[in-house]
């Protein structure tokens, strides 16, 4: 069987990338059996795998889980709609478009802990203001994604659309700009969703109950190793969202590239 060039290549950098992960681990399981790394602060790393393990097993701390899951879930399903309507309206009028960018952008170089007083005096209920404060980080990135790309469209294509029959509003945004700003979308959901998971845990450490909430509690009893397990499993959680978002983003870009290529021919 021949081994294509790309195959060559994937093998090489997916290779590279376990020697370098596997290579780390080492490293620092050498360095705490070797006490220049003081195990109280900073556990062994096979301490901490087998403790992933039991916590996978048993289903400890899934509890908490869930609830980071249901806040992050509601909130990225509720800061992205919302986005996309907001980066509709702002981006399909030139100038909402010119006047409301700055604010959307003054809003998204703040950091949003900085809204927590503010969201929790109009979200009283714990649940509602984590949804809330992840909806915050998804709207965000969602909205600028949308602007962004309705904002470098062609003017021509617009008057192109009103001639050939888009005569009323909802048709030029279901026929122009929901197709134009679609793969924009895609990748600002993309870092909306990393974002929204990031908020969802920091939610957590401001109000019980939560991952993060967990993760405090058991740094100030000094289970570390509990602490890092949780930590990677979050991680890992993250980086799973993240891959499956990236092969999406892939499908859906390799489908359109397939429907240009029949309707050129």
């Amino acid at each position: 069987m021949r081994v294509t060039a790309g195959t060559n290549k994937f093998m090489v950098i997916n290779g590279s990338r376990a020697t370098l992960i596997l290579t780390f681990f080492g490293a620092w399981e050498l360095l705490v059996s070797s006490k220049i790394l003081d195990e109280f602060f900073i556990p062994r790393p096979s301490s901490v795998i087998q403790r992933i393990i039991q916590i996978a097993t048993s289903g400890q701390y899934l509890d908490q889980m869930l609830i980071t899951l249901s806040t992050f879930s509601l909130g990225l399903l509720a800061g992205s709609l919302l986005g996309l309507l907001m980066g509709f309206v702002i981006g399909g009028v030139k100038y909402l478009r010119n006047f409301m960018m700055v604010y959307v952008l003054l809003v998204a170089a703040t950091p949003k802990v900085l809204f927590y007083p503010i969201i929790i005096k109009i979200f009283v209920q714990p649940f509602y203001f984590k949804i809330a404060f992840v909806a915050l980080h998804a709207f965000i990135f969602v909205t600028i994604a949308v602007v962004s790309a309705l904002r470098n469209m062609n003017p021509e294509i617009l008057n192109m659309c009103k001639t050939y029959g888009c005569s009323t509003p909802l048709k030029v945004y279901r026929k122009i700009f929901w197709p134009y700003a679609f793969f924009s979308f895609l990748a600002g959901l993309r870092m909306a969703t990393i974002s929204s998971f990031v908020g969802a845990v920091v939610a957590d450490m401001l109000i019980a109950p939560g991952v993060g909430y967990t993760v405090r509690l058991l740094a100030y009893n000094f289970k570390v190793v509990d602490v890092y397990a949780v930590i990677i499993l979050v991680a890992l959680f993250a980086i799973t969202i993240n891959f499956v978002l990236l092969r999406v983003e892939g499908a859906a870009g390799k489908r359109l590239r397939l429907e240009l290529e029949q309707a050129s021919q």
